[in-house]
């Protein structure tokens, strides 16, 4: 109630990024793993809060496996452990995991949108491979001060849109795996209105506290 919204600017879908020496090539192949490994069953996650650890709760729970949420504190802490087998898996940002799946460290086995990413099309998203539903991402847009005059809301958006209508801007985006969104202050406020009940639910069921 602090904010208003200007525009949604960007989402970044994650990634399901597991230890290559597991024997999982699909998704369904690494949920069987987990039930079958439970001592292994670690995942790694971004702290308390973080698009990850929301992303670990919501497969964790729709997944049905045993795990263990290992929390780190970011994806530069999170890696080593991942690459090195003491974690099976992370759901981190296609941005920050690319390189390492492009260099065949990591094994992506998912992406968490409802579509397929851009960056990475030959992976299937969680949805298409049983985990019905399944939609985890980090997104964002821009917001001003609560009160600030509509006049000013809709300049800035026109303005912003027309930016990420850029040909240099949405090159330099994609190529990190950002996928440029756009639209009204109402598309935005609609957004976080969702996102807000979504998040909230599963932070509720998962009984994760305030910290």
């Amino acid at each position: 109630k602090s904010f208003e919204p200007i525009v949604y600017t960007h989402v970044v879908p994650l990634v399901f990024a597991i230890y290559p020496q597991i024997p999982a090539k699909t998704l369904p192949e690494f949920v069987a793993w987990l039930k079958a490994n439970p001592e292994k069953a670690k995942i790694a996650t971004s702290g308390r809060g973080s698009a990850q650890e929301m992303a670990a709760e919501m497969f964790r729970m729709a997944s049905g496996a045993n795990t263990l949420l290992i929390p780190y504190k970011g994806s530069s802490a999170a890696h080593p452990d991942l690459l090195a087998g003491r974690t099976a898996l992370y759901i981190d940002t296609i941005s920050a995991i690319q390189s390492q799946v492009k260099a065949g460290n990591v094994r992506a086995i998912a992406v968490s949108t409802l579509k397929r990413s851009a960056a990475l099309p030959d992976v299937p998203t969680a949805d298409e491979q049983g985990l019905k539903g399944y939609e985890a991402n980090t997104n964002g847009g821009f917001l001003a001060p609560a009160g600030t005059p509509k006049g000013i809301i809709a300049k800035l958006n026109s303005e912003i849109n027309a930016a990420l209508r850029l040909p240099d801007v949405r090159a330099k985006l994609e190529a990190a795996g950002i996928e440029i969104q756009g639209g009204t202050p109402q598309d935005y406020a609609a957004l976080i209105k969702s996102d807000l009940a979504k998040w909230g639910k599963l932070i509720q069921d998962a009984g994760i506290p305030a910290e």
